[in-house]
């Protein structure tokens, strides 16, 4: 799924260091799959995520919006995260939004929701145009690719 060294932005927003943001919390605190660059919440912009989650700074930044994650990177990073996890599952329209400008971007998508965003049209024609990938981490593998113990 990541390619050597990959950079990454989660998205957050609204829910760093709560329930619905245990995703991005996770990441933040135990990726090795990714560099985590920062996290994406208006509501804790300007603060170490390290110190809201368990106060010992980590130089994670929380950031207002996504262009400032990629002024803050000083490139576009290779992923967006989705690390939010709403109880009804769905994205809200700014969500998708913020989303679906990472993809215009260049950022391939990762997603952890319910709801499978490689299977939504606009999501799907947006990855195409971009030349990206959606990778929906919740969809069940194919049966071809489950194997018994």
């Amino acid at each position: 799924m990541f390619t050597p060294d990959p950079t990454a932005v989660v998205f957050c927003e609204g829910q760093f260091g709560k329930q619905d943001g245990k995703t991005a919390n996770g990441l933040v605190q135990y990726s090795e799959k990714c560099t985590v660059l920062s996290v994406i919440d208006s509501t804790n912009a300007g603060a170490d995520t390290g110190m809201l989650l368990d106060g010992i700074p980590n130089g994670i930044p929380a950031l207002a919006t996504l262009d400032e994650a990629i002024a803050h990177a000083g490139q576009v990073p290779d992923y967006l995260i989705c690390g939010i996890a709403p109880s009804d599952g769905l994205l809200s329209e700014g969500n998708r939004h913020t989303l679906l400008n990472g993809i215009d971007r260049g950022m391939h998508l990762v997603n952890g929701l319910h709801e499978f965003l490689g299977d939504d049209v606009e999501f799907a024609a947006a990855a195409l145009r971009a030349n990206v990938t959606i990778t929906d981490i919740r969809r069940p593998k194919a049966k071809k690719d489950l194997h018994q113990f």
